[in-house]
């Protein structure tokens, strides 16, 4: 065989041309899937770090709800207690004064019932 001919030398460079192509096709397509991975990986990562960025604004609110939640039930609690206190320090001095009144009445009905036994001694006679 002799030195190929015009159009074999053609077909030899379509070939190579193919196999070049076929080639680029391939190291294209792979650089595209490992952009595309990282790509993925690291919207990946952003997302979760957006995530627990997240997850940490909302257990510090949490927290702070909680602490504001605990000092509105400790402030009521107090609230409730001085009522406690005020209405029982209010009864103990409405019992006081009953215990005044009832002293002060019996005193005056043994006084009455002195003043009757001393009418009756005096005039001599019986009820």
């Amino acid at each position: 065989m002799g030195p190929p001919t015009v159009a074999q030398g053609i077909d030899q460079l379509d070939e190579k041309a193919t196999a070049i192509e076929e080639t680029m096709v391939d190291m294209v397509a792979k650089a595209v899937e490992t952009a595309v991975n990282s790509l993925k990986q690291s919207l990946t990562e952003f997302l979760m770090e957006g995530q627990a960025a997240a997850a940490r604004k909302i257990g510090e609110d949490l927290d702070e709800m909680a602490a504001r939640l605990e000092c509105r039930i400790n402030r009521s609690r107090e609230q409730q207690e001085q009522m406690i206190n005020l209405m029982q320090s209010e009864q103990h001095k409405f019992c006081s004064e009953i215990r005044s009144s009832v002293t002060a009445l019996q005193a005056n009905n043994i006084q009455i019932g002195n003043k009757v036994e001393n009418n009756t001694n005096q005039t001599g006679s019986t009820p």
